[in-house]
C-alpha cells in the first residue's frame, strides 16, 4: 500500500479520541474530530478549551473519504480502533434497530464510543421501549 494513503487517514484521526470519526466535523481549529468526542469534552469542567463546531456541508464529505479509506483497506489497524463495529452499530440504532442501541449503548459504557454514561442509558431507554429484553435490563 502506498504511504501517502497512510498519511491522509492519520490527518482524519481525532485527536480527542485517537480514532477516524464516525460523524465527522471539522472544527473552528481546523482540526477533524468526532462529534461525540467534541461534544463529551465540552460537558467537562473547561467547555471554553473545546474546539468550537463549525456548521459546514463538508462534515458528509469526510465521512464518505473515511469510509472510502477503511473499505478500500487504506487505513493502519490502529487507527481504526473499534470504527467498524462503531460504525455499523450507530447505522443500526439510527434505523431503528434495538439490538444496535443496545451495542451502542456497551461502546458508550466501556469507553469505544467515547464513554458516555447518559448516551448509553439514553439508547438503552429507546431499546426498552421497542421492547429489548437486554435494553430493558441495562437501563436500570
Amino acid at each position: 500500500m502506498h504511504e501517502e494513503w497512510f498519511f491522509i487517514a492519520a490527518e482524519l484521526l481525532c485527536p480527542l479520541s485517537n480514532t477516524l470519526p464516525i460523524t465527522p466535523v471539522l472544527c473552528d481549529d481546523g482540526q477533524v474530530y468526532e462529534k461525540d468526542a467534541v461534544e463529551q469534552a465540552g460537558n467537562k469542567s473547561n467547555p471554553f478549551s473545546v474546539p468550537l463546531v463549525i456548521n459546514s456541508p463538508v462534515h458528509s464529505k469526510l465521512r464518505i473519504i473515511v469510509e472510502k479509506l477503511v473499505s478500500t483497506g487504506k487505513v493502519r489497524d490502529e487507527y481504526l480502533g473499534s470504527w467498524a463495529a462503531r460504525n455499523q452499530a450507530t447505522g443500526g440504532a439510527s434505523n431503528g434497530d434495538s439490538r444496535s442501541m443496545v451495542e451502542l449503548g456497551e461502546m458508550y459504557l466501556k469507553g469505544n464510543a467515547g464513554g458516555d454514561a447518559a448516551k448509553a442509558f439514553e439508547l438503552f431507554e429507546k431499546a426498552s421501549e421497542l421492547e429489548d429484553e437486554i435494553g430493558t435490563a441495562r437501563k436500570v
